[in-house]
This record gives C-alpha cells, sequence and structure tokens, in this order.
C-alpha cells in the first residue's frame, strides 16, 4: 500500500500496486474483489488517474485507487 485514507474506521481508500498475479488480466479476469474484498476504482494510465472498468488491463506496476474494508 502506497497511501491510504480512512472513509470510517473500518473502510478505506488506498492507492497501491498491481499485484503480479494479475498482471496482463483484464479487472473482470482478476477478479481483485473476489480475490482482496476491494474494489478498484481507478487507474494511473499515462501519468493520470482514469475511471476503471471491467476491461481495464492491469499493468505491472500500474498504481491502483481501491475501496474496501479494512
Amino acid at each position: 500500500m502506497l497511501d491510504f485514507l480512512a472513509v470510517e474506521k473500518d473502510f478505506v481508500m488506498a492507492k497501491t500496486t498491481t499485484p503480479a498475479e494479475v498482471v496482463g488480466q483484464t479487472l473482470t479476469q482478476a477478479r481483485i474483489r473476489d480475490r482482496y474484498s476491494v474494489t478498484v476504482v481507478a487507474v494511473r494510465q499515462d501519468d493520470r488517474w482514469t475511471y476503471a472498468t471491467g476491461d481495464t488491463v492491469l499493468v505491472a506496476g500500474q498504481r491502483l485507487l481501491v475501496l474496501g474494508p479494512t
């Protein structure tokens, strides 16, 4: 985790990087919510943040903005 903001005492928004085991997969294929119990809200691409969709392909070292329980 690179940085985080507590939204509530048991729920956070965090900035992290793409896990190695899902590099090259789309968000749908990676099943991030099932694996890590977080939702990917945005990804950093071309030096700017963009909304994540199920078709977003995950890249090594890419920064992700996620929401989820602590």
